[in-house]
């Protein structure tokens, strides 16, 4: 496939479509009528003086017109810049920094921030003129032949990273993924997640390039989605296929359904009766549910990768290996460094670097032996990789004790009640342990937690005992910042919350 060619791969499957979610109902377009918006929209940008390698700015939420305005941007050959909705850098900043032409945006944000004056709207255009602004020759990062996109990301920590994504990489990564997966004409591939997260515009290119028909969605709507457009290719985090287990579970309890071959129906209706492939990556996920969807004869293909290398390794239906997050992709490579760090290196890498590197983070982990991960992990003897933990999550005790928090939360979550659990080195008492069910706090809660967790206590050495821990009364979202954009769990974020709650509130676990 080629990423230029998308505009021409419409007509190849005129009678495909898109749905998104407009007002309170879904909107239906077919791939023919897509690539007259997209011509239109180029005719449109081609009028402002957009040529190939401008930089324009698209910032706006899921919805169509992003799709379209992407795909014309791809047509021109033009440089798209996805800035993310929570980003509050400031338009005006982008345009300065990232060497701007011309900003795409919504009627929506206009409502919510302040926009330049070379700013299209792309879901109100009245037809008239307006101005962009001159291209800077030395606007930084530099860019070369081959470029595709500047996209933004946000590691576990919350830090920003700018990233420069090549076409090459970005082709490979997309045939790769769907040969795989086994993707086909007239599947039905649901894209939910924000569109400025990179990963969501290459489902996006698939469904073009295969003939697959799209449903875009924001998150809010994602279950309204699964119900009434039944798609059979979803990808998404840990927490939806959680999410829709916990639906099921209720469904099968208020109607009496105990038996095993019932509450597999009702999963499987959850998903919208025509789930083929489901995909699960960005986040550790709970063992039970992995559980849950391979008795129910639905297995989640767990991958691992990151938005510098794209998807690296995958379970699938070629191989699987529960536990791991499978073998690598055609035309990617894992080794280990001496320490176990990952390296991911592609025979056509995805990004270039950085331009904006997270705090904490070198530049020169795009070495020329790959990309250092920052994950630590295993290979057996397969070649199947098992996530062991995260470099910047270490725990180093003040004995000097190192510990990867990831092992002992992963203990934790076997404890059915528990949705999600964080580790922390407390300030004072030492490991202490941040526990989220998904319900209001109970005695019975608190007991069920506190069991597990002295029964693991028994099992380990005293410096890496559990000396208490909190039942969270929020839940873990984006929005109040305990999960990033990608619905990883910000440490940080959640240490900043529960170090500072009273004594009282913590439960003390038995010596």
């Amino acid at each position: 496939m080629k990423l230029g060619e998308l505009f021409a791969d419409l007509s190849l499957h005129p009678g495909r479509e898109v749905t998104t979610l407009e007002g309170d109902g879904f909107v239906r377009r077919s791939f023919s009528r897509l690539q007259q918006d997209v011509g239109a929209a180029s005719e449109r940008l081609r009028g402002l003086g957009i040529v190939a390698g401008d930089r324009v700015g698209i910032l706006a939420e899921t919805r169509y017109e992003w799709l379209v305005f992407d795909l014309a941007l791809a047509a021109l050959d033009a440089i798209c810049v996805a800035l993310a909705e929570e980003d509050e850098g400031g338009c005006e900043a982008a345009f300065a920094e990232l060497g701007l032409r011309l900003l795409l945006s919504s009627s929506a944000q206009a409502k919510r921030r302040k926009l330049p004056a070379e700013t299209l709207l792309i879901d109100a255009d009245d037809g008239s003129s307006l101005p962009t602004r001159a291209a800077d020759p030395f606007a930084a990062p530099t860019l070369q032949t081959g470029d595709f996109s500047l996209v933004f990301s946000s590691g576990t920590a919350g830090g920003r990273k700018g990233m420069i994504v090549t076409k090459e990489g970005s082709e490979a990564l997309i045939e790769a993924f769907a040969e795989a997966f086994e993707m086909k004409a007239g599947d039905r591939v649901l894209v939910f997640m924000p569109l400025s997260s990179y990963q969501q515009r290459l489902f996006c290119y698939a469904a073009v390039h295969f003939g697959m028909d799209l449903v875009m969605v924001p998150a809010t709507a994602v279950f309204h989605a699964l119900r009434q457009c039944s798609p059979s290719v979803i990808i998404g985090p840990p927490a939806l296929f959680e999410a829709v287990e916990l639906q099921a579970r209720a469904r099968s309890a208020v109607a009496e359904a105990q038996g095993q071959g019932e509450f597999d129906r009702l999963l499987r209706e959850a998903l919208g009766g025509n789930p083929r492939v489901l995909v699960m990556g960005m986040a550790k996920p709970n063992p039970n549910t992995l559980a849950t969807y391979a008795q129910a004869s639905l297995p989640l293909y767990e991958v691992y990768g990151l938005t510098e290398c794209g998807v690296a390794t995958v379970n699938c239906p070629r191989w699987r290996r529960p536990g791991s997050v499978g073998k690598p992709l055609r035309g990617a490579a894992v080794h280990l460094l001496d320490d176990g760090e990952i390296v991911v290196s592609k025979q056509r890498p995805l990004t270039r670097g950085y331009f904006v590197a997270p705090a904490g983070v070198d530049a020169d982990v795009f070495g020329p032996e790959g990309l250092r991960t920052g994950d630590f992990g295993k290979l057996d003897e397969d070649g199947f990789l098992y996530i062991t933990g995260r470099k910047s999550a270490l725990i180093i005790t003040r004995a000097g004790h190192k510990l990867q928090p990831e092992v002992l939360e992963e203990v934790v979550l076997r404890c059915p009640v528990v949705k999600r659990a964080v580790l922390l080195q407390g300030e004072q008492v030492g490991l202490e342990v941040v526990v989220d069910t998904g319900a209001v706090r109970s005695l019975e809660l608190e007991s069920a937690v506190r069991g597990t967790l002295e029964r693991m206590n028994a099992e380990l050495p005293d410096w890496c005992r559990i000396k208490r821990f909190v039942l969270s009364d929020d839940a873990f979202t984006p929005a109040n910042g305990l999960l990033t954009q990608t619905l990883k769990v910000n440490r940080a974020a959640v240490a900043r919350r529960f170090e500072g709650r009273p004594a009282q509130d913590w439960v003390q676990l038995a010596r």
